[in-house]
């Protein structure tokens, strides 16, 4: 995109401090920006560091989003679907999991609980669930 078709972009979104120096400046996103390439790679690596200290997960489980929750039925209007809200659904999706994630690291679910990773994936509903791999506590002595 040329300077001149920028700055029209830039006025028409607002930012009218945009400069001919910034248009063609290459930005660096930082490694937690979600969804990116150097993102995925960082957590990934991650992943395979925890598996080499800790070896192969104990246990793998999924955690599937159910459009009848009653936190997601009651905040649909009539004749809508849990579909037509991604962004509401997905929100309610993101509570529920963080408390699932929280109960297993508490050691709820599981018992006592080394590490937890998860990742979350979209079907082709559009609808979210997470693959979640748990290492446990080794105890040699039993």
């Amino acid at each position: 995109m040329n300077t001149e078709n920028h700055l029209y972009v830039a006025d028409a979104n607002g930012f009218d401090r945009v400069t001919e120096s910034e248009v063609n400046k290459k930005n660096i996103m930082p490694i937690s920006y979600a969804g990116k390439l150097r993102c995925m790679t960082e957590n990934f690596h991650n992943a395979v560091a925890v598996s080499r200290v800790h070896g192969s997960p104990d246990i793998f489980t999924d955690f599937t989003y159910d459009p009848n929750w009653p936190e997601i039925v009651q905040g649909l209007e009539h004749g809508q679907q849990a579909v037509d809200e991604a962004d509401f659904t997905a929100q309610v999706y993101q509570l529920k999991l963080l408390e699932y994630v929280e109960k297993i690291k508490t050691g709820q679910v599981f018992g006592h609980v080394v590490t937890v990773l998860h990742s979350v994936d979209f079907q082709k509903r559009s609808l979210p669930h997470a693959h979640i791999l748990v290492w446990q506590k080794k105890d040699y002595g039993q």
